[in-house]
C-alpha cells in the first residue's frame, strides 16, 4: 500500500471500514474493528507494529492464518529496534529506563563511555557510549541503547 498507505481513495467509509492516518483500524487479529470481513497488515494497518518490512511480513502471516483458520492467531510483536542515522547515530531496542520504572520493574543500569573502543579510535569519534537496562530478578536484558558509529 505504500508509506503512507495509499488506501484513502478506496471509499472505505462506504464499506464501513474505520481508519486513521496510519491505516485501517484493526484488532489484535489484524481484523478491521468496524467490518469483520476486512483484514489489514503492514503499511495499510493502523497496528502497534513499526513500519518495517519484517514487521509487515509477520503481520501478513498472521492475517493469512486468521483468514484460513479463523481468528486464532494474535499479533505478538517482538522488541523492535530503532535507529536514527544522525551524526552521531542513535540506536535503541527494548525498554527505556522510564518505561521500566513505569512498569515497576526492579532494574539496574549498565552505562559506559566507549570512546576507548577500537572502532571509536579508528573513526576518531568521542560520542560513543552504551546503556543496558537489566531486570534485577532474572538478569535478562530489557533494553539496550547505543550512541556512536
Amino acid at each position: 500500500a505504500g508509506r503512507p498507505p495509499a488506501i484513502f481513495d478506496l471509499d472505505l467509509e462506504k464499506a464501513g471500514i474505520s481508519f486513521s492516518k496510519k491505516g485501517i483500524t484493526v484488532n489484535e487479529y489484524l481484523q478491521s474493528t468496524s467490518n469483520s470481513n476486512i483484514y489489514a497488515a503492514g503499511d495499510s494497518a493502523d497496528s502497534k507494529g513499526l513500519p518495517l518490512t519484517p514487521v509487515a511480513v509477520m503481520e501478513g502471516h498472521v492475517v493469512a492464518s486468521n483468514l484460513i483458520k479463523g481468528n486464532k492467531k494474535k499479533v505478538n510483536y517482538p522488541p523492535m529496534p530503532s535507529v536514527v542515522f544522525t551524526l552521531p547515530t542513535l540506536a535503541s531496542v527494548g525498554l527505556t529506563e522510564a518505561e521500566a520504572k513505569s512498569q515497576q520493574i526492579e532494574y539496574q543500569v549498565n552505562y559506559n563511555n566507549a570512546e576507548s573502543w577500537f572502532n571509536a579510535k579508528r573513526l576518531n569519534v568521542q560520542e560513543y557510549a552504551y546503556k543496558t537496562i537489566i531486570d534485577k530478578e532474572n538478569q535478562t536484558i530489557l533494553g539496550a541503547h547505543l550512541i556512536g558509529p
